[in-house]
């Protein structure tokens, strides 16, 4: 298993602190600033998708409607 996360968060700081506790704890992580970004990767395999509820743009609940894959 590849224990590979997306993570999906339009704040850079929360992105980013997210990003570097799973990094620092052996996953691999991708990020996406908006739902629009999440769904050019989703395709990719991931084991676990993080996923803002409050996002400006294309909200999770769309992002998740969007995408089979989430």
């Amino acid at each position: 298993m590849s224990n590979s996360i997306l993570v999906v968060e339009d704040d850079f700081d929360v992105r980013n602190n997210i990003g570097q506790l799973l990094r620092n704890s052996g996953y691999l992580v991708s990020d996406s600033a908006s739902g629009e970004e999440a769904l050019k990767v989703i395709s990719e395999d991931f084991d676990l998708v993080i996923l803002d509820v409050m996002m400006p743009g294309m909200t999770s609940s769309i992002t998740r409607s969007k995408s089979s894959d989430i």
